[in-house]
C-alpha cells in the first residue's frame, strides 16, 4: 500500500489486504501476542449502531478478529438495530468492549467503579460475552479519569503502548504517514490501529466538515448539543491541523 487509505469501505479492505500481505497478524486487544507481527484493530463506535457493518464483515473475511467500543447511554442500545449490531459483529467473531465517558462519570472513586461496572453489566446482557476491555472516549479532553474497575485492560495505558505503534484515524484524519511505515521496509512489529466506523461510510466526500453535515448529522437529530460539540472538534482536533497541513503540503 502506497498510499494513505480514503475513508471508503473499498480501501478498508484494501488496507486489510495490505497488512497481511505485509505478514502481520490480527489480534485482540485483550490478547496481546508480541512474538509475531501482530496489528490490533479497535473501533471506537462514537454515534450510532448501523450503516458500517461491512467493515466488520471485511475483517471477518480476511480472518481478523477486532475489538469493538460501545457507548453506553449515548445512542439506544434497547433498539432491534442496535441489538442485532452487536450479536452479529459476536457471530463474526469480534470482541465488544467499553468504550467510557470521563464526562460523565463521578470523580468518587467508589461511585465511579459503580457506574463502570453498571455499564459492563448491560453489554453482557446483550452479548453474553464477558467485557475484558475498556477506553476512554475523546481522552484528549482531558477530564478527570475515573477510578477503573480492577482486572480491565485498557490500550491507552502507558504500559500496554510502550512497545507499540499508535495510529488513529481520529476526526476522519490521518495526521501522518505512520501507517504507510507499516508497508514498508522496516514495519513496526506491533500495532494498534484505532478506527472509527462512522467515519468510513462514504468516501466520495473528502471534507470532514461536508460529511459530518450530510452523512453524520442526519443520523443525530434532535441533538443539537452533539452537533454543535463534533463540529468545533473536527474543526479544532490536532489530528485535522496536521492533516489538512500535510495535505496542503506545509
Amino acid at each position: 500500500m502506497d498510499r494513505l487509505p480514503r475513508f471508503s469501505f473499498a480501501d478498508y479492505r484494501i488496507m486489510l489486504d495490505a497488512f497481511h500481505s505485509a505478514g502481520y497478524q490480527f489480534g485482540l486487544i485483550a490478547e496481546k501476542e508480541i512474538s509475531h507481527r501482530t496489528v490490533y484493530l479497535r473501533h471506537d463506535v462514537d454515534f450510532f449502531l448501523d450503516g458500517w457493518m461491512s467493515i466488520p464483515e471485511s475483517e471477518a473475511a480476511v480472518g481478523a478478529r477486532a475489538t469493538y467500543y460501545i457507548l453506553v447511554g449515548h445512542y439506544d442500545l434497547s433498539s432491534s438495530r442496535a441489538l442485532n449490531t452487536m450479536k452479529r459483529l459476536v457471530t463474526l467473531g469480534h470482541e465488544i468492549g467499553l468504550h467510557y465517558d470521563t464526562r460523565r462519570y463521578p470523580a468518587d472513586a467508589d461511585t465511579a467503579r459503580e457506574r463502570m461496572t453498571a455499564e459492563i453489566e448491560v453489554l453482557q446482557g446483550i452479548t453474553g460475552r464477558n467485557i475484558r476491555t475498556v477506553t476512554r472516549h475523546n481522552v484528549f479532553l482531558k477530564a478527570h479519569e475515573p477510578a477503573r474497575v480492577a482486572g480491565l485492560i485498557d490500550p491507552y495505558d502507558p504500559d500496554y503502548l510502550s512497545d507499540m505503534t499508535y495510529i488513529s484515524d481520529s476526526v476522519r484524519s490521518w495526521r501522518d504517514y505512520r501507517l504507510l511505515e507499516c508497508f514498508g521496509p522496516v514495519p513496526p512489529h506491533q500495532v494498534v490501529l484505532l478506527t472509527h466506523p462512522e467515519s468510513w461510510l462514504d468516501g466520495r466526500i473528502e471534507n470532514r466538515v461536508d460529511y459530518l453535515s450530510q452523512i453524520v448529522f442526519p443520523r443525530i437529530e434532535g441533538h443539537d448539543q452533539l452537533k454543535d460539540e463534533l463540529m468545533q472538534i473536527w474543526t479544532s482536533h490536532a489530528a485535522a491541523r496536521l492533516h489538512d497541513e500535510r495535505e496542503a503540503g506545509v
